[in-house]
């Protein structure tokens, strides 16, 4: 059976946290932590652009993507939080 991957991404106010684990052993095998551009609103609040949010989320795969190389491909699940 071939070792399968499980990438998970925790998209937070200031920075976007992606991680690709080993689906059997829920070890860490590869990480890219991604700093968010934001805007801070007059109120306090924060927000950021849908395309900022999608440019970190390519970022953050691409560079998982060349720490796993082929094995890339046995990515089985994706989840974000």
């Amino acid at each position: 059976m071939q070792k399968k991957y499980l990438i998970g991404v925790d998209l937070g106010t200031t920075a976007l946290q992606a991680a690709a684990f080993d689906s059997r052993t829920g070890r860490a095998l590869a990480q890219s932590p991604c700093r968010l551009a934001r805007r801070v609103t007059a109120g306090g609040g924060r927000e950021m652009s849908p395309l900022a949010l999608e440019r970190a989320v390519t970022d953050a795969f691409a560079h998982l993507r060349g720490q796993l190389g082929r094995q890339w491909r046995r990515t089985a699940g994706i989840g974000f939080a």
